[in-house]
């Protein structure tokens, strides 16, 4: 069946609008790497992409909005390493997510501000950094399997846990204790010891 204009031009549009996001917070995280993420400012971030303010908010509410595209960035990512573990239990793929973030978020200067920004700006509505394909659906989606397989506790919910483990992977990302390694299994026993069922 061959596909209709009005279907093309949808598809391409689409194509744009995430290139543009895309490339928005390509220009931000540079930005912020070199300036630090307090003293950039949407208009320079605007600037560097070559962009209007109307289309900066076009793609995000809030400078703190970009933890969105940086969320879907690493869920896509997961998603594309998650079939390699195989079947485990889901207690094993949580440990392993966890380390998986540890290892691909953001530079540790740059993740806290935008999540501290982002606690700040939206409280406790987390959907500019949540949905479909985020590293924090993700998260939750494998919260929820530990709790109903009974490894991590039932409450509070999944949500909420998710957004704790990134948190918590993030701080550790800037206070490392011992190499890498040692600070990625102290990561897991501190958030597992916290969020196991009794």
């Amino acid at each position: 069946m061959a596909v209709s204009i009005i279907e093309e031009a949808a598809g391409s549009a689409v194509g744009k609008r995430e290139r543009t996001r895309r490339h928005i917070y390509d220009c931000a995280v540079g930005l912020f790497s070199a300036k630090g993420y307090a003293a950039t400012t949407v208009g320079d971030i605007c600037q560097a992409a070559g962009i209007s303010r109307a289309t900066f908010f076009l793609h995000f509410k809030e400078k703190a909005a970009l933890v969105g595209e940086g969320s879907r960035r690493l869920g896509a990512l997961w998603e594309s390493k998650r079939g390699d573990l195989g079947e485990l239990p889901a207690h094993e793929i949580l440990r392993h997510l966890i380390w998986f973030i540890y290892d691909n978020m953001e530079s540790p200067d740059i993740a806290a501000p935008m999540l501290d920004d982002f606690r700040h700006t939206f409280g406790g509505d987390m959907s500019p950094g949540t949905g479909p394909g985020t590293i924090h659906a993700y998260t939750s989606d494998v919260i929820h399997a530990a709790q109903l397989e009974g490894s991590v506790m039932a409450s509070p919910a999944a949500d909420v846990l998710a957004h704790h483990a990134i948190r918590l992977t993030s701080l550790y990302r800037m206070f490392m204790v011992g190499d890498h390694n040692e600070t990625k299994l102290l990561l897991w026993r501190l958030f597992y010891t916290g969020a196991r069922q009794a």
